[in-house]
């Protein structure tokens, strides 16, 4: 596959027009029910290429579902070489170039799952939801669908379906503006009835490299999280803690914590760290669709970074209190 016509292919059909139409949304709705389904039901293998950040991307990915449970790797094509071994909930990224290996319990962690929403149900008190244009994508016929924000702390979607499987064959993110800020598209999809097991084996063994271990430590609620020093004041509307985690720094710092909140589909990491003489990152930085706001806490460093808008990074960070001090 040559890039620069993907990229091409990328823009042209991502940027088509959405078909004005007054659509029941239950119908959209159930649009992205069936995605859902489809994305951890189905057996499936595609390329798709992925603009983020100002790079394109192109990965493979190969999903396998049966009685017990989902087994995917996912895999770049070009760039740095990385890769993505999933079986069930426990992940597994490999950086060859690092000689690096992470293993952890946490969600997928990949630009695929990233667009599917977790509570559909939930998602209309904060989205909108419109069907849109019929097109073809990797040679299949597919349904755009709108997802449009009612706030200004969250992006709008636009999600193509693949109509035969419901499985998602292109998005695109779009900032406050309407710009699309990041694309997803695939350029060839199959779904066969089985998967072989060798291509589901990773490319690299681990053998040699560095290996890092993550500790998940539950979500709200949880007797992990009155474990924790930390807690989180009031957040932006719709936005909850879906998960926390601890990590050993790779020096004797302290540990370092990682607490991921979301919408239902958007979704902020809030990142707590010892400073241990590193910099301060304060205020604001934007890199593509990612915006991130960081600020120092008595002696800890706390950064927010999602795909939302800037306020909304902003407030979740401030949200952060040390339990027993001030913030």
């Amino acid at each position: 596959m040559v890039v620069r016509s993907a990229r091409g292919l990328l823009f042209s059909l991502l940027c088509l027009p959405a078909l004005a139409a007054a659509q029941d949304p239950d119908d959209a709705r159930g649009w992205l029910e069936r995605m859902r389904e489809a994305v951890r039901e189905r057996n499936y293998i595609g390329t798709f290429v992925y603009r983020h950040r100002g790079q394109l991307e192109t990965l493979r990915i190969i999903h396998r579902a049966g009685p017990g449970g989902e087994r995917e790797r996912l895999y770049s094509l070009n760039g740095s070489a990385r890769e993505i071994i999933r079986d069930n909930d426990k992940v597994t990224c490999i950086l060859p170039d690092d000689k690096s290996v992470l293993v952890d319990n946490r969600p997928p962690g990949n630009p695929f799952a990233d667009w599917v929403p977790e509570d559909i149900a939930a998602l209309g008190e904060h989205y909108e939801f419109r069907l849109g244009a019929d097109g073809r994508i990797a040679g299949r016929p597919a349904k755009a669908l709108h997802i449009r924000p009612r706030d200004n702390y969250r992006y709008g979607y636009q999600l193509w379906l693949d109509k035969a499987s419901g499985l998602m064959l292109g998005a695109s993110l779009h900032n406050d503006a309407g710009e699309a800020v990041e694309q997803l598209l695939f350029t060839s999809l199959d779904t066969p009835q089985s998967i072989d097991e060798a291509l589901l084996q990773p490319g690299a063994s681990g053998e040699g490299f560095t290996w890092y271990r993550g500790q998940e430590r539950g979500g709200a609620g949880s007797s992990a999280e009155d474990a924790s020093a930390w807690s989180v004041a009031k957040l932006p509307p719709g936005f909850t803690l879906l998960r926390r985690y601890q990590h050993e720094g790779r020096e004797a710092t302290g540990p370092r914590e990682h607490l991921l909140f979301s919408d239902g589909l958007a979704s902020v990491s809030v990142y707590i760290e010892p400073l241990a003489g590193m910099p301060v990152f304060d205020g604001m930085s934007r890199m593509g669709a990612v915006n991130a706001y960081g600020r120092q806490l008595d002696d800890h460093q706390i950064t927010a970074m999602g795909e939302v808008p800037a306020a909304t990074v902003r407030a979740i960070a401030n949200a952060v209190r040390r339990i027993g001090g001030g913030g």
